[in-house]
């Protein structure tokens, strides 16, 4: 892996699963293709701040949406209820 490589798909579904248990597999693979956005196979610290509006390249963040806001709030709540 290198080493800007967050992880693979299959340690992104076994962790998203736990945040969003609730969440189908079809569910979850849409999200996977959807930050994945090079179609490597692994999802790039780049990748993932994009996901949830922010450059991780640049010096400031694009601008969120609001699912954008409220999904990366749930899954900073759903990450410390597991910890």
């Amino acid at each position: 892996m290198r080493a800007s490589c967050l992880c693979l798909q299959s340690e992104f579904m076994e962790a998203w699963s736990k945040l969003f248990p609730e969440m189908s597999a079809e569910e979850k693979e849409t999200t996977w293709v959807k930050m994945d956005s090079d179609k490597s196979g692994t999802l790039e610290v780049s990748e993932l701040a994009a996901f949830f509006g922010f450059n991780w390249e640049g010096e400031a963040a694009t601008e969120m949406t609001d699912d954008q806001i409220l999904e990366a709030l749930q899954v900073r709540a759903r990450a410390r209820a597991c910890v």
